[in-house]
This record gives C-alpha cells, sequence and structure tokens, in this order.
C-alpha cells in the first residue's frame, strides 16, 4: 500500500519527504462496523484512508447518532492529532466498509514535518481540500431534497466503482438502505421509501444489497428536477 489513492497529496511533497513519510507508515485494515476510534481517545494517530469508508458520528440527545460527515477513500482522518495540546478525537469513526489504512503517530509526524517542508504544504493543502468537500456536503444538505440528494450519491457510487450486468451498472460492495442513508444524510426510513419509488419509476433494479442503475438519464433529470411532493 502506499499513497496511490491520494495522488494529489503526493503531488505535493517533495521525492524524499514522500519517501520519509511512507517509510513511518504503519498499514492497518478495519473490518465493516469496527470502530477506529471513540471520542474520549486521545488523539495521537494520523491516519489516511486507502481503501473503503468510515463514518465520523457523535451521540446525540436521546442516544441518538448524529453522522457528522463520510470519509473516502483519498482522504486523511485525525488530524487533531496535529494539535500540540494532546486533545481527544472527540468522534466515533466507524467502517462502513471493509476498509485499509496508514497510519502515523503524532509525534513522528511532527519530527517529519520539521525536516521536511514540504510536508507541511501537502498537509495543509489535503485539510483544505477536504474542508471543501465538506461544505459542498453540507451545502446540498441545507439546498437539495433528499431525493436530489440520494440520485446525486447513487451516480456517484457507480463512478467509484460499479460493474456492468447486461449493459447496466451494478454497484459493486455490500450497501444497505442504512449505508445510503449516512451517505445521503437522512434516515435509513426516507431511503427505504425513495428507492421503492426510484424502483417504481424504472430507475433502479432492486435486491438484497444490490442496486443496479437502470436509467441514469432519469436519475440525472431526477438530481436537478425532484418530483413536486
Amino acid at each position: 500500500m502506499g499513497f496511490e489513492m491520494i495522488p494529489e497529496f503526493l503531488a505535493d511533497l517533495s521525492s524524499d519527504a514522500a519517501s520519509a513519510l511512507q517509510s513511518t507508515l504503519r498499514p492497518s485494515q478495519l473490518e465493516r462496523g469496527g470502530l477506529l476510534f471513540h471520542p474520549e481517545d486521545r488523539a495521537e494517530t494520523l491516519y489516511f484512508l486507502s481503501r473503503g469508508r468510515l463514518r465520523l458520528y457523535r451521540i446525540g440527545s436521546a442516544a441518538r447518532e448524529v453522522t457528522v460527515t463520510v470519509m473516502e477513500a483519498a482522504e486523511m482522518l485525525g488530524e487533531v492529532a496535529l494539535n500540540l495540546d494532546h486533545t481527544e478525537y472527540g468522534l466515533y469513526a466507524e467502517a462502513l466498509e471493509d476498509c485499509e489504512l496508514q497510519a502515523v503517530g503524532a509525534q513522528t509526524l511532527r519530527t517529519l514535518l520539521s525536516n521536511h517542508p514540504t510536508l507541511h504544504f501537502a498537509l495543509t493543502a489535503q485539510l483544505i481540500r477536504q474542508a471543501r468537500a465538506l461544505q459542498h456536503r453540507f451545502t446540498q444538505l441545507v439546498f437539495l431534497e433528499v431525493t436530489q440528494r440520494l440520485s446525486l450519491t447513487l451516480l456517484r457510487l457507480a463512478d467509484q466503482d460499479s460493474e456492468i450486468i447486461d449493459g447496466r451498472r451494478r454497484l459493486r460492495g455490500r450497501i444497505s438502505h442504512q449505508d445510503l442513508a449516512h451517505l445521503v444524510g437522512s434516515t435509513r426510513e426516507t431511503i427505504t421509501k425513495l428507492l421503492g419509488e426510484f424502483k417504481d419509476r424504472g430507475l433502479l433494479d432492486l435486491g438484497y444489497r444490490r442496486i443496479v442503475l437502470l436509467d441514469e438519464n432519469g436519475l440525472r433529470e431526477m438530481s436537478v428536477n425532484p418530483p413536486s411532493v
């Protein structure tokens, strides 16, 4: 493993900085449903996500889980470890699917930062890219209806990882209705209802953890012009 999944990060590093960082990385795997860290854990490690998705969430009132965001492959998390105040992570990090990560200890990273100035720039640039992605997600939550967000999410998932079955794209992996709810920013009940409506409209073919996109143009139209309630 390496930074194959984070090409922009690599491009910002000098060759010696990239070699030095990669020599310190510790590869790890996390199975679907596993927790990478808890809110009260000391933030002592920075992680690079090479494969899979991780959900960051809090526990709200009435013990309700509130998803803050979903981390994708080619992103880093645990950046609070860069804080010199020895803070805690403050969030749960749960694997939505089997994940591959690479970790570097905060103290080791600080040593690398002092020796390789381009690492400062690369980390800052990566944080800015992820902040923009998070801003985009929040903008969609505010300005787009759930129907639109679901359509866009299905198309994005197909672009990321799908296989062709009888000329149609089928999403790979175990994607549950709850997973889609986390990605879309909705509830499982709402997503189940909408998937049924999409199927009735001929946009999807559904089965147990199986989603086939039958009409991608229809999904794109749905993302722009959702049906009126």
